[in-house]
């Protein structure tokens, strides 16, 4: 009898490389070897029997299935036992506006409307930045947040970056908005 978990139980994975763990016992003469199949019914060559092995999952996004079987020393050979995991090895995309699109600021504290989207494992956390390097601690995913801007009046850029379930953190997406805390933008002219 036996068992396999792969990636130590994780519900997703972002790459097709995996770690098993494995498990079987036979009361009698002991296990010998062990076998594994993506599809349950092509499989790898016997190998002597070990607790943890490098597997590759088959590419593309979804549900991905592990098969293993068992040989005793007398060549008694084990049902299948599975265990699956969903791969997702996109990133998430996503968006940021800084005051619902307004050219100007006048107080560093700024509201941010933020959309992301993640089709495999969807969206679970995000993170910010006023200058592309340096980051805030990573935070659980929300369309709006409260953020403050470099002090100074110009140009302020702020920075997003977004993190799936399975781990895949996006490219950087920004808005710039331009702070004027001196009221030197420019006048409306009567005509």
């Amino acid at each position: 009898s036996g068992s396999i978990v792969i990636n130590g139980g994780d519900t997703y994975a972002n790459s097709t490389s995996s770690d098993l763990t494995l498990s079987a016992s036979d009361a009698v003469c002991g296990v010998a070897e062990m076998r594994f199949s993506n599809n349950g019914s092509s499989w790898s060559t016997w190998e002597s029997y070990t607790t943890s092995k490098s597997w590759t999952l088959t590419g593309g996004d979804g549900t991905k299935t592990v098969y293993a079987q068992y040989k005793d020393n007398a060549g008694n050979i084990s049902p299948s036992y599975t265990d699956s995991i969903i791969l997702d090895a996109d990133a998430p995309t996503g968006s940021i506006v800084i005051n619902g699109g307004d050219t100007y600021a006048t107080t560093t504290s700024v509201n941010l409307t933020l959309s992301a989207s993640d089709a495999g494992s969807g969206v679970s956390t995000m993170r910010f930045s006023n200058n592309g390097y340096s980051w805030s601690a990573w935070q659980s995913y929300a369309t709006s947040k409260t953020w403050t801007v470099t002090s100074g009046d110009g140009t302020k850029k702020v920075y997003v970056r977004y993190q799936d379930n399975a781990g895949n953190t996006s490219s950087s997406y920004n808005d710039t908005i331009t702070l004027d805390m001196q009221g030197k933008r420019p006048k409306a002219v009567n005509l």
